[in-house]
């Protein structure tokens, strides 16, 4: 099953998205009173999302929220991603607006806690995602690359541009 989400400047739903048609099925409102912009399953089937600070738990068949933790004075960038043990990390900015240099994270869910990876050096990183060689990428919309990031230190690395719409 595929999940969407869409948002305005004051509330967040989930849609369940027919990937023949494409045709959007509203399963709800979050509850939560900004959108979410990051949307990410773990192995157990948990839904976590974040957006602006908050990280949270979603129901996928009521869109249902449950508060998990937050990220300070950081704002979710727009994604979460899982490493092959578990590990979770989100991209972060400190400003608003578009054009902001990002942040990579990781998160301790059980612990309610986050650590600063480093300054991924691309701005609004948008995507995230573990490659089959087990390489962490990311997406800048910014500059329209994508690039591996070293865990270690948070540094995107060398880019390949990409062309299209977002």
């Amino acid at each position: 099953r595929l999940l969407g989400s869409r948002s305005d400047s004051r509330r967040s739903a989930r849609y369940t998205i027919d990937t023949a048609t494409a045709v959007l099925t509203k399963v709800g409102s979050t509850g939560v009173g900004h959108p979410l912009n990051a949307l990410v399953f773990r192995k157990d089937g948990k839904l976590i999302a974040a957006g602006h600070a908050d990280v949270v738990y979603l129901d996928p068949a009521t869109a249902a929220h449950t508060d998990v933790m937050d990220v300070g004075s950081y704002s979710s960038a727009g994604d979460l991603a899982f490493d092959a043990t578990g590990k979770l990390f989100l991209s972060v900015v400190s400003g608003s607006g578009s054009g902001q240099p990002t942040t990579l994270l990781s998160l301790d869910l059980a612990a309610k806690t986050y650590a600063f990876v480093g300054q991924i050096g691309y701005k609004d990183v948008y995507g995230l995602a573990f490659g089959p060689d087990g390489i962490m990428y990311g997406v800048s919309d910014f500059s329209r690359e994508v690039f591996p990031i070293d865990l270690a230190t948070g540094q995107g690395g060398a880019a390949v541009g990409f062309t299209g719409g977002t």
